[in-house]
């Protein structure tokens, strides 16, 4: 795995995984975004669930160093694209400023940097 790949991963590992994280905890302005979009405190802790998943997975897929183990991180970032542009969809539509979806847009498109300096070998 080529060092572009470690240094997307990393990004990603630590910015899905602090985002999660911060869900899973019930951080109180996660917990205004989630009322504000309508979600129930369960349903967006299983989101905060899904980022430090796809965190996990990412770690894995580095650490396997081109074993079977390397799809999950692939599969990992195809996870955390759909999170970040779901994330960007709901900023959006409830008229957020894009200062309130970048840190969701530039986390969806490290992961799919992620994906392309895996297979860029």
């Amino acid at each position: 795995m080529n060092v572009l790949a470690w240094i997307t991963g990393i990004v990603l590992i630590a910015g899905f995984g602090m985002a999660g994280a911060g869900k899973l905890m019930g951080q109180q302005m996660m917990k205004d975004t989630a009322k504000r979009f309508g979600f129930k405190d369960s349903q967006f802790q299983m989101l905060g669930g899904a980022e430090v998943a796809g965190a996990a997975g990412i770690l894995v897929g580095l650490f396997s160093d081109g074993r079977d183990l390397e799809l999950l991180g692939l599969l990992a970032a195809v996870g955390l694209i759909l999170v970040g542009l779901g994330a960007v969809f709901f900023h959006r539509k409830f008229g957020d400023e894009p200062k309130d979806f970048a840190p969701a847009l530039m986390l969806a498109v490290a992961a799919v940097l992620y994906i392309v300096f895996i297979g860029a070998r």
